[in-house]
């Protein structure tokens, strides 16, 4: 009873963190395009993008040579490939899922950036960053608040709400509600989620400790003492128990409301069709459906649009 009581807590309580964690969006950075400046100004700095990129460890950056290797494979040249063509025509090659071209210019002594975001399964360019550089001296600095704001603007786009980020969410509660954008609802099962876990917990403590204290009576403890601890560690144990029962009552609750009410504030607000299975989006890789037509459905990838 002890033992399946303290492991009820347990599961419970890591119900409550974030159970999975999103698949990293695959980018790639071809070569920026030279206007007016040196190729090797360009390489820098395409170089300097790249390694931004990696440094806030939020993306998969497919490396320059991987992406030569594979071009090589196919009988093409990364060189040159400027163009949202070309990009996502070597974005399917290296199974990445945006593509960040460019072009470096000066105007003076400053060098200016260019940054356009082309998503390969659109095929067309969703985004463009500009920096400028009064010189080459604060290249660094520049080409920093470049990625910054591209990562930015990269997250913003990942988003995009689905179905299945939004069922997902429902395992641990509050979030699928904080997710449909009803704070309310999100404050008030994650927090008596919280609470229920947490006077569980001190429950069992009560019972561990009322029990221990009835079986650690030395011999010739009279009877009524015996009757007493007995029935304090019984009585700990139902209140364990029950606690417990909470625990659970709150987490059913918590899919009651994803499955039947919130549901639809969160479709609504994401501009979902409502009459699509939900289950379609969790056994398949992925779905979203355009607002123009409930029939036409667009796959994207669930792991970086959770």
């Amino acid at each position: 009873m002890r033992k399946i009581i303290g492991l009820t807590i347990v599961i419970s309580a890591l119900l409550a963190m974030p159970a999975f964690s999103a698949e990293k969006m695959r980018i790639a950075v071809l070569e920026f395009k030279a206007e007016g400046v040196s190729k090797k100004t360009v390489r820098v700095i395409s170089n300097m993008v790249r390694t931004d990129l990696v440094k806030m460890d939020k993306f998969i950056v497919v490396e320059r040579t991987q992406m030569d290797a594979i071009m090589q494979e196919q009988g093409l040249q990364l060189s040159g490939c400027t163009d949202e063509s070309c990009a996502v025509q070597v974005g399917r090659l290296v199974s990445a899922n945006k593509i960040l071209i460019g072009e470096v210019g000066s105007m003076g002594k400053a060098i200016v950036i260019t940054v356009r975001i082309v998503d390969v399964e659109k095929g067309i360019s969703d985004f463009a960053e500009k920096e400028t550089a009064p010189s080459e001296y604060e290249l660094s600095k520049a080409v920093n608040n470049l990625t910054e704001r591209l990562s930015a603007t990269i997250e913003e786009a990942m988003a995009v709400k689905v179905p299945g980020g939004y069922y997902l969410r429902g395992f641990v509660p509050g979030w699928g509600q904080f997710y449909a954008g009803n704070d309310t609802k999100g404050y008030i099962y994650s927090g008596g989620f919280a609470a229920a876990v947490l006077l569980a917990a001190l429950a069992q403590w009560n019972y561990n400790s009322k029990q221990s204290e009835y079986e650690d009576l030395p011999r010739g403890t009279s009877q009524s003492t015996f009757d007493s601890k007995y029935d304090a560690a019984k009585q700990a144990g139902f209140i364990a128990s029950v606690t417990v029962g909470i625990v659970g009552a709150v987490y059913i609750a918590n899919w009651v409301d994803i499955l039947f009410f919130t549901r639809d504030i969160y479709y609504k607000e994401a501009g979902l069709d409502q009459q699509t299975g939900w289950y379609a989006c969790i056994m398949t890789e992925s779905c979203r459906y355009d607002n123009s037509s409930s029939e036409q459905m667009i796959k994207i990838n669930l792991g970086y649009r959770f």
